[in-house]
């Protein structure tokens, strides 16, 4: 199987790189390098059937000229910093959107049949059943980062009906990993390094997230394409329980060794304008395909802070979420 993973060299992309080359295959990341990292596919280099293309994702030529004689696209390029795109309203639209709309034209141009999309729980908005599943209905998205999403998934569905396509389609809760220092676990670490002592929380902390280890998130896709037989599959990527957001702060302060640390909350129930103050996802359709994540929205937490920790690696390219 020849994979090619645009965004590859993100958080989520280079995880899954590393697991497709385990299993044999080759694999081709193209990433621009925007919010991805050469240093996150240290573990590819060098590797037999691995490949590196920089390149835009936005750009159709580009796209095409890489992905041609692949056999399955991987398509998770976006936008990762959500808050982002309230200060630049077309961000997310160009690298969610549009650029889902060059993968699927490029493969309609080369004869790639198969793609994997990475969408969020931002496509649900606030729904009133919880967990949440893919059935539910309307998608009403708080964020620009959620709409940019759902219409992605949109022009995915109308592609395969289209153009003959196959695609597995995964929104995600919150991926948690080394890699992924601008979330939640990346922002909480760096405020109590700055100041061990005191934690400033936005919202009220009692925002309620579902967590993920981007191993099971990775395993939760791969067992996924290996299930799907629609045109359209879609699946949530969940685990069975949330956390929240105070409980994710004292799970960071116990990997940090720190106690006694005063939390001050900015108050109100979002973190930020577009936030979801409680996302749970039902995960049944995925369990069912014999997958199961192995750890829970703590364990994920605190494996994600140790993992952060021990790479001492921890940047300010994004904006704080929390």
């Amino acid at each position: 199987m020849k994979a090619i993973i645009f965004g590859g060299a993100g958080f989520i992309g280079s995880a899954l790189a590393e697991k497709l080359l385990s299993g044999k295959g080759e694999v081709t990341v193209f990433d621009s390098l925007y919010t991805g990292r050469m240093e996150n596919l240290a573990p590819c280099k060098g590797r037999k059937g691995f490949k590196f293309v920089k390149g835009d994702a936005r750009n159709l030529g580009e796209v095409k000229a890489a992905i041609a004689g692949h056999d399955i696209a991987y398509h998770l390029a976006a936008n990762a910093d959500i808050r982002g795109g309230m200060e630049n309203v077309h961000l997310d639209l160009e690298y969610n959107t549009a650029s889902t709309i060059n993968v699927l034209e490029a493969m309609r141009r080369t004869d790639v049949k198969r793609m994997v999309f990475t969408s969020s729980s931002a496509v649900y908005g606030e729904p009133s059943i919880f967990p949440t599943p893919e059935d539910y209905g309307p998608l009403l998205p708080t964020s620009l980062y959620g709409a940019s999403k759902l219409a992605a998934e949109a022009y995915v569905s109308a592609f395969c009906e289209d153009f003959g396509l196959t695609s597995h389609i995964f929104r995600f809760v919150n991926v948690l990993g080394a890699a992924n220092n601008h979330g939640v676990v990346g922002d909480f670490i760096r405020k109590l390094q700055a100041d061990p002592k005191k934690l400033v929380i936005l919202g009220d902390g009692h925002q309620r997230k579902s967590c993920i280890h981007v191993s099971d998130c990775v395993s939760g896709m791969l067992a996924g394409v290996a299930a799907g037989r629609e045109k359209t599959n879609t699946y949530n990527i969940g685990n069975n329980d949330y956390v929240d957001v105070d409980a994710i702060a004292d799970e960071i302060c116990g990997a940090m060794g720190l106690s006694g640390v005063g939390y001050e909350h900015t108050g109100g129930k979002r973190g930020w304008t577009g936030d979801m103050p409680f996302v749970y996802l039902d995960n049944r359709k995925l369990c069912a395909t014999g997958w199961k994540p192995m750890m829970n929205s703590r364990q994920a937490v605190r494996r994600a802070a140790e993992e952060m920790i021990a790479a001492g690696k921890l940047t300010d390219k994004h904006k704080q979420h929390f």
